[in-house]
């Protein structure tokens, strides 16, 4: 059997002639060649369309792209439609090409030298495979892409304007048009179609080789949007209604950091809210309290906002709050927290809602615990930092320019490096010129950092546990909380625990009759033994650990000539050992802290209640 073809467009013509019958009608013999002339033509005009894809030119200029974004930018220019598994390109190196007025093959060829894949061109499809995939492709076996159409409407069959339509899996596709229609260009027979939209429910539809899917109707996407209410510390009430200037920070976005206290979760959150981290500890008792909101009000009057912590103001450290137990914050920021706080509320307010169990909520527990280690500070960082070489030559001109020599006659023998004790020795002739430069040189090379680094700093590591029970009935509810906290200071010597206990109960006897009470128990300890040596004490050269590991002393309060005197007098040593102080000292504090508190409320209508209530807070140091 003698077969002759020609393609149209996608799909094969084959005129079959049987060898046995021949035509002897010369019409029907005219009419043959007829078609025969037909499909010779017919293939000749695909071939030239076919050549004028080929012989398209094409510009690529990327740097560090991935292979699929080259495939993209090629699609778009050539109307060519790329074809790989995503295993594949995962083996690729990201490409740098500059290519001008290049053929398709030209540019696949430059792109994929030296990649682990090949490229396979049928009709106007590009077959990316592994080198290593040893399957050969034939034309008829992939299904050529076709061009997909439909409409897109909701429930009542209106049109969706704007809905997202893309090909599942890759960056192709569109939007619909005001009356709801799209066309995607060159789209998989067996690809999936995905509809989205911001008030419709996200749907797929298979493509099943369709050119047309007709109207897809999509159902309403139906949000409920929770009410978000505000505590002024007095009421809660929606936000639309809460006047002035606040901003709430919801138990979500309060729990996106991990601190050990309230106010390290909202550092970076809340505007307005300004952490003073740059004062010292001259200016303020606390500087990790030292916060203020919308600057400074007074010059000299207190800058600090108030506090108040269900309902009531909170005198005492807010350190002691288990931040695991804190619902919502609320940042009061103007004045019309004074209307409400009073004269208190001048720098602003701070209202803080923690946890309490519903009626009828069954039981839950939760449990959190989180560690954090930070690094060894990095004593080399400080680019201002002068080294024992640029420091002693510093030292030796103050000297000869006569700057210590007023410190030097002074009666009271006040301290002195050991360079400028060196120098003075020379001065006076205990020593010869060649002796004190040896001995200065020999602390030029000592760069002391290394031992401060080693045994006055350490890595950082914060533990936070935490466990809470609540739940309730119709008529009692209740709300248990322990938590216990352990910060390592990456200076070494310093500490901080503590231990909170929490208890909230509401009982309810009569209907619209509630009687609540609460206590809250928190102990925290810190410890601040760190010594870390000043750099007018210890100069870069000065060692602070001898090879055996023991402590060596430092000058302090007097010079190191003068100390020298008083060995053998019956006085207790007065030399000052920096790395030896740390375990010698107990600069320790502990705070107690008992709060407890009752109310009363009782509900006439819906819009009418009537409650009392009390605190009583107990702070011991």
């Amino acid at each position: 059997m003698e077969n002759e073809f020609c393609k149209m467009g996608k799909q094969p013509i084959i005129i079959c002639f049987p060898g046995s019958l021949k035509p002897t009608n010369p019409e029907l013999i005219g009419m043959l060649k007829i078609m025969k002339i037909t499909a010779i033509l017919l293939f000749t005009a695909s071939l030239h369309v076919s050549a004028e894809g080929f012989s398209q030119k094409v510009n690529l200029q990327v740097k560090n792209a991935s292979l699929e974004q080259v495939f993209n930018y090629l699609q778009k220019q050539t109307g060519f439609s790329f074809i790989w598994d995503e295993h594949v390109l995962k083996q690729t190196k990201p490409v740098t090409a500059n290519i001008k007025n290049a053929n398709i093959e030209t540019v696949l060829d430059l792109c994929l030298k030296d990649q682990p894949v090949s490229y396979t061109i049928v009709q106007n499809m590009v077959v990316i495979k592994s080198k290593k995939d040893k399957v050969t492709l034939i034309e008829n076996d992939v299904p050529p892409p076709v061009d997909v159409k439909g409409r897109v409407v909701n429930e009542n069959g209106e049109p969706v304007a704007g809905a997202s339509v893309l090909v599942k899996g890759t960056t192709i596709g569109t939007n619909t048009s005001n009356d709801g229609y799209f066309v995607i260009k060159n789209v998989e027979d067996d690809a999936t179609l995905v509809i989205s939209s911001v008030n419709i429910i996200t749907l797929e539809i298979k493509v099943d080789g369709r050119t047309d899917i007709g109207t897809v109707k999509t159902k309403f996407k139906v949000t409920q949007e929770e009410t978000v209410v505000v505590s002024t510390g007095y009421q809660v009430i929606p936000k639309e209604r809460a006047t002035g200037s606040f901003v709430h920070i919801d138990n979500e976005l309060f729990n996106r950091r991990v601190g050990t206290d309230v106010l390290s979760r909202l550092d970076g959150i809340t505007s307005g809210l300004i952490f003073n981290t740059n004062r010292t500890k001259l200016e303020s008792d606390n500087v990790g309290n030292d916060i203020t909101i919308r600057g400074i009000s007074g010059i000299l009057s207190e800058d600090k906002p108030l506090i108040v912590l269900d309902n009531f103001p909170y005198d005492g450290d807010i350190q002691n709050i288990n931040p695991n137990d804190v619902e919502s914050v609320t940042v009061l920021k103007d004045a019309a927290a004074a209307s409400i706080w009073g004269a208190r509320a001048a720098n602003g307010v701070i209202v803080i809602t923690t946890k309490k169990a519903k009626r009828g909520e069954r039981m839950r527990i939760e449990v959190n615990t989180n560690t954090t280690i930070g690094q060894r500070p990095d004593l080399f960082y400080d680019p201002q930092f002068l080294n024992a070489h640029e420091f002693i030559d510093l030292e030796t001109d103050l000297f000869n320019r006569g700057y210590f020599n007023s410190v030097i006659n002074s009666i009271s023998k006040p301290r002195i490096t050991p360079v400028v004790e060196i120098l003075l020795k020379e001065r006076n002739g205990v020593i010869s010129s060649e002796e004190a430069k040896n001995q200065i040189d020999k602390l030029r090379g000592i760069d002391n950092r290394d031992q401060l680094s080693q045994y006055f700093y350490r890595p950082a590591i914060n533990h936070q546990s935490s466990i809470n029970l609540r739940g309730g009935s119709d008529k009692f509810t209740y709300f248990l909380s322990a938590g216990y906290d352990k910060n390592v200071r990456s200076a070494v010597g310093n500490d901080y625990s503590r231990i909170n206990l929490n208890a909230q109960n509401t009982y309810t006897p009569v209907e619209n009759l509630e009687l609540s009470f609460s206590i809250l128990y928190a102990t925290s300890s810190s410890n601040n033994n760190h010594h870390f040596p000043s750099r007018s004490h210890t100069p870069p050269y000065s060692l602070f650990v001898d090879s055996e590991g023991e402590a060596i002393s430092k000058v302090n309060l007097y010079r190191e000539s003068y100390l020298n005197t008083l060995e053998g007098l019956p006085l207790l040593d007065w030399n000052y050992r920096p790395y030896e102080e740390i375990a010698l000292s107990d600069n320790r504090s502990k705070v107690q802290d008992t709060r407890i508190n009752l109310g009363i409320k009782y509900r006439f209508w819906n819009s009418l209640n009537f409650e009392i209530k009390y605190q009583h807070q107990r702070q011991t140091v």
